[in-house]
C-alpha cells in the first residue's frame, strides 16, 4: 500500500471501532513487524510512541510506528472478522509473536484495549492503548520520482558516513536530498564530505535535509526488498515519503541551512592515483593500529608506481606498508585520519578507486563508481598536518 493510500484513509481509520477481530499468518506478520518495530520509540516520555498502530480493514492488517521524527508503515493479508483499530507495545508484540508456532494467529481486542492472542494452544493477553492517542502521520505530498531502490540505498549508505554526530551542528545532522535532473545526496561533518548522484531525475525540483534516522530506516526497508524493486519518492514541504512495494518511511525534513558544498569540491587536480580498493582498505586497517588514538593520523606517500602508508606513536610502535599503484603527478606526502579513508572505501563496491589531490594543504578526493552503473559517488577528506 502506497503512502498516498495510507493518507487518504487516515481519517476513516480513526472512525473505526476500537474492537477489531482478525486472523493473520504468523510468518507474514513477523516479517512486517520486524520492519516497523524499528520505528517505535524505545526511550520516550510519551508511551504511545512505543506502540504499533494496527488497523484491520478490507482484508489487510496495516501496521504503523513513529518516533515523531520518522514513521514506518507496512501491511499483511488478514481475515477481518471485525474491522477496527488499536495500538499495542511494538517490541513486546514482536518478541512474543515471533516465538509462536507456524500457522494462523487470531487477534481480538476486548474491553479497555486488552488484546487477546490465540495460536494453537497458546492464549495470551497484552495491555494496549487507545488508538486516539496515536499521532496522525503527515500527508504524502507530491510524487517527484521513482528510482531503483538498491541504487538509492547505496547512495544513502555512501553519504551516511559523513553525517555529523555532533548535536550542536543540527543542520549537518542529515543529508541534503536534492531532486532535479538527477537525484543527489550530500553530507558533511566539517572534516569530510560525501556525495552520491543517481542519473535518474524527478518530475520537479525539490531539496531538503533528510535526517540520519530516515537514512538508517531506508537501509532496513531496502533489505526487505527485491533487487529490482522501485522506490517511489513523495515530497511535501516538511516531509519525504519513500515507499517500496507497500512498505515505507515518512521522514520529517530537518530545519536549518546546509553549507554551500560547491565551495568544497575541487575544480581540478594535479595528481591522481588508481588504487585497488580492497588492498588499500586492508593496508590501512593494519597500519592505523599504530596511529594516534584520537587523530588516527596516517601518512600517505605517493610516488611513481607506489603508495607507501605509515603510522607511528612513541608508546605503541610503528608500521609501514607499500603497494603498487598507477600514479600521475609529482611525488607528494600527505596525512589523513585513516578512519575516514577506510570508511570511504568500505561504502564502495568497485574494484578500484581514484585518489585525486593537489598539495598537502588541500583535500583528497576518493571516487569509486557504484556497481549499478547509473550512480556515482565521491568522498572529500581534509588533510592533517604532518
Amino acid at each position: 500500500m502506497s503512502a498516498s493510500v495510507l493518507e487518504t484513509e487516515k481519517e476513516s481509520d480513526q472512525a473505526l471501532a476500537a474492537a477489531p477481530h482478525f486472523v493473520v499468518n504468523k510468518s507474514e506478520l513477523v516479517k512486517e513487524l520486524s520492519f516497523v518495530v524499528g520505528g517505535a520509540a524505545t526511550k520516550t516520555t510519551i508511551p504511545i510512541l512505543s506502540n504499533v498502530l494496527m488497523v484491520a480493514r478490507s482484508g489487510l492488517l496495516r501496521l504503523t510506528t513513529t518516533d515523531l521524527s520518522v514513521g514506518l508503515y507496512s501491511s499483511c493479508a488478514a481475515i477481518c472478522k471485525a474491522e477496527g483499530v488499536f495500538t499495542i507495545p511494538a517490541k513486546k508484540l514482536f518478541d512474543f509473536v515471533r516465538l509462536l508456532p507456524e500457522g494462523s494467529v487470531e487477534f481480538k481486542v476486548g474491553k479497555n484495549n486488552w488484546l487477546s492472542i490465540s495460536a494453537g494452544r497458546s492464549k495470551t493477553r497484552i495491555a494496549g492503548m487507545s488508538a486516539e492517542l496515536f499521532p496522525v502521520l503527515p500527508s504524502a505530498g507530491e510524487g517527484v520520482c521513482s528510482v531503483k531502490a538498491s541504487g538509492l540505498a547505496q547512495a544513502m549508505a555512501g553519504v551516511q558516513i559523513a553525517i555529523s554526530q555532533t548535536e550542536t551542528r543540527f543542520s549537518l545532522a542529515g543529508a541534503l536530498f536534492e531532486v532535479d535532473d538527477c537525484i543527489r545526496l550530500t553530507a558533511t561533518d566539517g572534516h569530510r564530505l560525501s556525495q552520491a548522484e543517481i542519473s535518474e531525475g524527478g518530475t520537479s525540483q525539490h531539496k531538503g535535509l533528510f535526517p540520519l534516522g530516515g537514512i538508517k530506516q531506508f537501509t532496513r526497508l531496502n533489505a526487505l526488498s527485491s533487487p529490482d524493486d522501485i522506490a517511489d519518492v513523495d515530497w511535501s514541504d516538511n516531509h519525504v515519503h519513500v515507499s517500496i512495494q507497500g512498505r515505507g518511511i515518512i521522514a520529517n525534513l530537518l530545519t536549518g541551512s546546509f553549507p554551500d558544498y560547491s565551495r568544497v569540491l575541487p575544480k581540478s587536480f594535479t595528481k591522481t592515483a588508481v588504487v585497488d580498493r580492497e588492498a588499500l582498505k586492508s593496508c590501512l586497517e593494519r597500519v592505523r593500529n599504530f596511529a594516534d588514538g584520537m587523530s588516527k593520523a596516517t601518512i600517505f606517500d605517493f610516488s611513481e608506481g607506489q603508495l607507501a602508508v605509515s603510522a607511528r606513536t612513541a608508546d605503541t610502535g610503528e608500521s609501514d606498508e607499500s603497494m603498487p599503484i598507477e600514479y600521475k603527478g609529482d611525488p607528494i606526502k600527505i596525512s589523513f585520519n585513516a578512519d575516514y579513508i577506510v570508511e570511504a572505501l568500505a561504502v564502495s563496491t568497485s574494484k578500484n578507486v581514484v585518489l585525486s589531490m593537489n598539495d598537502p594543504a588541500n583535500p583528497i578526493q576518493i571516487e569509486p563508481v557504484i556497481e549499478d552503473g547509473n550512480t556515482s559517488q565521491l568522498v572529500i577528506v581534509m588533510p592533517m598536518r604532518i
